[in-house]
C-alpha cells in the first residue's frame, strides 16, 4: 500500500468511513484470512460476515443477494433536513407509506424530486392497539397537519398516504373512507407485474351492517418496487460538486443503524417458476421488514400521485406553485409554451 492513496468519495463532515478488502491489511496474513473463510463457509451467517467485513462485498447466500446496510449508513446519509426544515429545493412532493401491525403503525414520509431522487423526511412508530381509535387519530394528525418547510418558506404536506390493508383489513377500509383523495388502502401482491394495479372495490362491515363496494384498495407490485429500490440503493454517492444520479436515495443524518438494517432486511433472488424467471424477496432471519414495507408503500403512493407520468409542464406547474421559478425562468417558460402552440 506504499504506492496507494485514499480518495474521498463524499464531503468530509468529521467522520470518515473507509472501504477496502482485508487482503490489503498489513496486520493479517493471507493464511489467516483463508483459515477464517474455511471456518465461516459452513455457517451462512458467519459467511455473510466474512464476505462483508473481510472481502468488503455484498453477500449472496442461499437466500439471495443482500444489500450492505453498513455501506448505506455511511454513504447515503446527508444533511438536508433539520426537524421539518429542508435546506434543499429538490423535494417537490411528499408521500407516506404506512405498515399496520397489532400494536403499532410504522410509517415513512418520503420527498420526491423530478428525476425520481428520493429524500426520506421522517420515520415514525406510533405505538398503540390498532384495533382502537387512538393510534389512528395520531396518524390522521400527521397526514392532515404535518408540514415540511422549503428554503423559500413554502410548505409541503403529505400529498398521498398509502396504508397497508393486509392486517386490520376492515378497519383500514373504514379508515380510508374518511378521506376523499389523499389516503388510500393498498394490498401487496408479489406477482403483480406493475407497480400499482387498478383499484378494486370491496365490501365493508360497519357494526351490524355491510356496505357493498363501500371502499376500495390498490394492489401493489411489491417485488417490482423492491427490485427498483434495491437497484437505486446500489448507486454510488458522487464526488463532491458532482450531481447525484437520478433515483439516488438520500436519508437524514440522524437515522440510526436499525433503520438501515430494516431497509435491507430482505434478500433478492431469481427463481424459475413454471418456466419463467421471476424475482423473489425473502426476509432475512432475525430481522424486521416493516421499514422496508413502509418505503415500498411510499413509492407506490408516489407512482399513483404521478411520479412516473408527470410531463415537463406538470413539473413546471408544481415548481411555480412552490415559488421555485424566478421571474426570468417564468418568462422563458411562458415564451416557450407560446411558441409551442403557434
Amino acid at each position: 500500500m506504499d504506492s496507494g492513496e485514499w480518495r474521498a468519495q463524499a464531503e468530509f463532515k468529521g467522520n470518515a468511513g473507509f472501504h477496502i478488502n482485508e487482503l490489503y491489511s498489513p496486520w493479517k496474513r493471507w493464511h489467516e484470512i483463508t483459515s477464517d473463510y474455511l471456518k465461516a463457509r459452513k455457517h451462512d451467517e458467519m459467511l455473510r460476515v466474512f464476505q462483508n467485513t473481510s472481502l468488503g462485498l455484498t453477500y449472496e447466500s442461499a437466500l439471495g443477494e443482500m444489500l450492505d446496510w453498513k455501506s448505506l449508513y455511511l454513504n447515503n446519509r446527508r444533511d438536508y433536513i433539520s426537524g421539518t426544515q429542508l435546506s434543499i429545493e429538490d423535494v417537490l412532493f411528499v408521500t407516506m407509506g404506512c405498515d399496520v401491525q397489532k400494536d403499532r403503525l410504522e410509517l415513512e414520509c418520503v420527498g420526491w424530486a423530478q428525476d425520481k431522487r428520493s429524500f426520506s423526511l421522517s420515520y415514525d412508530v406510533l405505538l398503540g392497539d390498532t384495533s382502537q381509535p387512538e393510534v389512528w387519530a395520531q396518524l390522521t394528525d400527521i397526514i392532515q397537519n404535518q408540514t415540511w418547510t422549503t428554503p423559500n418558506k413554502s410548505e409541503l404536506k403529505v400529498a398521498l398516504a398509502a396504508v397497508d390493508s393486509g392486517y386490520q383489513t376492515q378497519l383500514v377500509y373504514n379508515y380510508v373512507r374518511k378521506f376523499r383523495q389523499n389516503v388510500i388502502a393498498i394490498k401487496g401482491n408479489p406477482h403483480l407485474r406493475t407497480m400499482v394495479g387498478y383499484p378494486k372495490s370491496v365490501d365493508i362491515s360497519m357494526r351490524k351492517n355491510k356496505v357493498a363496494s363501500g371502499s376500495r384498495f390498490f394492489p401493489v407490485g411489491v417485488n417490482i418496487i423492491k427490485n427498483e429500490l434495491f437497484s437505486l440503493l446500489r448507486l454510488e454517492r458522487p464526488m463532491p460538486n458532482e450531481p447525484y444520479p437520478p433515483g439516488y436515495c438520500s436519508f437524514p443524518e440522524h437515522y440510526n443503524e436499525e433503520y438501515f438494517q430494516g431497509l435491507t432486511s430482505e434478500a433478492i433472488k431469481e427463481e424459475i417458476f413454471r418456466g419463467e424467471r421471476r424475482l423473489v424477496f425473502k426476509k432475512l432471519p432475525e430481522t424486521r421488514n416493516e421499514i422496508l414495507d413502509g418505503r415500498v408503500y411510499a413509492r407506490a403512493a408516489a407512482s399513483l400521485h404521478g411520479l412516473d407520468r408527470f410531463s415537463e409542464e406538470h413539473w413546471t406547474k408544481i415548481k411555480r406553485e412552490l415559488g421555485l421559478l424566478n421571474p426570468v425562468e417564468k418568462k422563458e417558460k411562458k415564451k416557450k409554451n407560446f411558441l409551442k402552440n403557434l
